[in-house]
């Protein structure tokens, strides 16, 4: 009896800044088009490839970015918080879970037919530019 090969590719890329956005239709300029074209290549030995996309999110990292609370709110880290928020559809920034949550659904067996996948985790904010 033959053994079932089943294996998960995932890839993460942020979601596109503004000066990108007017190309969101088309998926390569962010970043989604490797996860595609790989996706078509290895679907037939039962490997899928998917591609997380995520959003403006509240992490350390973003919080202590160089410039990044200036340049939105003179400094005031929570002001950038509520800044970021508001442009978000849905009000508020994601955190690293909702990534992770992602994740967990793709590496899963219960996506075991998806594939080519480019899901973003970003509230909406892609919506408003397309």
């Amino acid at each position: 009896m033959a053994q079932r090969i089943t294996s998960r590719g995932l890839n993460t890329n942020p979601t596109p800044s503004c000066s990108q956005r007017s190309k969101l239709l088309d998926s390569s300029s962010y970043g989604g088009g490797i996860s595609k074209t790989t996706a078509v290549e290895y679907a037939a030995k039962r490997i899928r490839v998917n591609a997380i996309l995520p959003g403006l999110m509240k992490t350390p990292m973003v919080e202590h970015s160089a410039g990044l609370a200036k340049s939105y709110a003179g400094g005031d880290v929570e002001e950038m918080w509520r800044a970021r928020d508001r442009q978000v559809p849905m009000g508020f920034g994601g955190d690293a879970w909702d990534v992770a949550w992602a994740a967990v659904y793709l590496a899963s067996d219960e996506s075991r037919y998806v594939t080519g996948l480019e899901l973003v985790v970003d509230g909406g904010i892609t919506l408003k530019y397309v």
